[in-house]
């Protein structure tokens, strides 16, 4: 059996661009999904923030 060269898709553009769509098609494909709103839940809770803000600007 061959083997297969991983491949890294990386999905962006504004809201309703397609990301999810797009990221859904991969998956039927087999791809594996990294979310990092996953691992910031997985490892902070699911409403703490990633990043603490250190300053507000005004």
């Amino acid at each position: 059996m061959a083997q297969r060269t991983p491949v890294v898709f990386v999905l962006v553009g504004l809201t309703g661009s397609g990301k999810t769509c797009a990221q859904r098609k991969l998956e039927r494909q087999g791809a594996v999904r990294l979310s990092v709103e996953g691992f910031t839940q997985q490892s902070n809770g699911p409403n703490r923030r990633a990043i603490k803000p250190i300053a507000l600007l005004r």
